[in-house]
């Protein structure tokens, strides 16, 4: 086994005579594997050379070998897809995407293959920290983390001057995204929060804790703050933005796009301690005269987001409420039957100024998904679904923990 901070500040020499001093390790990464691709040599004039794998005679216990003069190596080029091991990852943090934590890198392990130098471990444990002293020693394996080994294929390095896509951590539930973000605190979140694609971003910001998010959009550029919470359901859009200060909120909304930025401030005219404060008003709505192959076809245009998907509201002649349809019933009905004949009639319904206390009410006692708001002419101004109310009533952690096993998100 070999460790790369053995061979940190080792003697570059070709043959006898001494050509430099290693400074680093360029690597070529994968998801799955890094290759290593060369080494960063100073030479003796203080100059630094990016030295290919294959100018490497050999790499020995007190010296490393170059099959020519270093002077006659030809640079190995170097592009933003390269990762620079000792400047990216060693003594720097990355996450572990299997455990979804994350940890500070003490050493990595490289192994030959097939005549090439392959990454395929960081270790994050006690041992890695003993090799850097040079004590070599067997742990146990039950000594779990101080005997702690991550495979390549499950790391997400950090390091804020490494490009990266993040395409592991994209690929996490939103909620573990939140706890690594916590993890990291507030400088450091909001620098992996805006490196992210703005979707992946505002669902992770989501479940954040709402004490944290507010910090986080500070640490934030303006525009790509507002870029975030375009993704975001208008009414954790408007939450968010009402905890803000007020002129960090007005920078911010100065730089969304017009559309969204006037659902956010029609929800803000409502108080939050109101039905109007925690409403959706992004919903599907379908007329009751269509049949139910029409709404299925319609749903499959949409797309409506999970929290709203699984009731549609269902307009009469006039656009007013008539009732709701179950994304169930939409699903068992056949082809032609009529909206009007399938859907929920006679569900109570809310004004905006109701209280929050009036529709948990309505929706325990009715056992609802969702509670349209209306006007007093019974337009519909939103719907009210099961994780606003739950927000209300059950402790945020609880909801962290959960909310990841049920089929639509709290």
């Amino acid at each position: 086994m070999k460790y790369i901070s053995h061979y940190l500040h080792k003697p570059v020499r070709y043959k006898k005579d001494r050509q430099g001093t290693v400074k680093d390790w360029v690597m070529q990464a994968t998801p799955s594997q890094a290759v290593l691709a060369g080494l960063l040599v100073e030479d003796q004039d203080g100059r630094q050379r990016h030295v290919a794998m294959s100018d490497i005679e050999s790499l020995g216990l007190k010296y490393i070998y170059l099959k020519q003069p270093l002077a006659a190596c030809v640079d190995l080029p170097v592009t933003d897809q390269n990762v620079f091991l000792v400047e990216h990852v060693l003594d720097k943090q990355v996450v572990d995407t299997k455990r979804k934590k994350v940890y500070r890198v003490n050493d990595i392990e490289v192994q030959e293959d097939k005549g090439q130098f392959v990454v395929r471990w960081v270790d994050t444990g006690l041992a890695g920290l003993l090799q850097r002293m040079g004590v070599t020693v067997e742990l146990p394996e039950k000594l779990g983390r101080l005997n702690r080994r991550i495979a390549w294929a499950d790391i997400e390095p950090l390091d804020p001057d490494l490009k990266s896509t993040f395409q592991k951590l994209a690929k996490l539930h939103p909620a573990d995204l939140a706890d690594i973000i916590e993890e990291l605190g507030v400088s450091k979140g909001a620098d992996l929060l805006e490196r992210l694609d703005d979707e992946t971003a505002a669902e992770a910001l989501t479940e954040v804790d709402p004490a944290m998010q507010s910090d986080i959009m500070e640490e934030i550029k303006p525009q790509d703050a507002a870029d975030i919470i375009e993704e975001m359901e208008p009414d954790d859009a408007a939450d968010l933005i009402s905890d803000l200060p007020q002129d960090t909120a007005r920078e911010i909304m100065a730089e969304m796009e017009k559309e969204e930025r006037q659902e956010v401030k029609e929800l803000l005219k409502y108080p939050e301690d109101a039905a109007g404060g925690i409403m959706n008003t992004e919903y599907m709505s379908v007329a009751k005269s269509l049949t139910a192959e029409q709404v299925l076809n319609k749903f499959r245009i949409q797309k409506p987001e999970p929290e709203v998907a699984y009731n549609i509201v269902v307009l009469d002649e006039q656009n007013r409420l008539a009732g709701l349809l179950s994304l169930r019933d939409l699903v068992v009905a056949e082809p032609g039957a009529k909206v009007e004949s399938i859907m929920m009639a006679d569900l109570p319904s809310v004004q905006a100024d109701a209280s929050l206390e009036e529709v948990a009410d309505l929706m325990h006692k009715y056992d609802l998904m969702a509670l349209p708001v209306v006007a007093p002419g019974l337009a519909v101004l939103g719907v009210i679904t099961v994780d606003d109310v739950i927000e209300l009533v059950v402790p945020e952690k609880w909801k962290r923990s959960h909310r990841k096993h049920f089929p639509f998100s709290f």
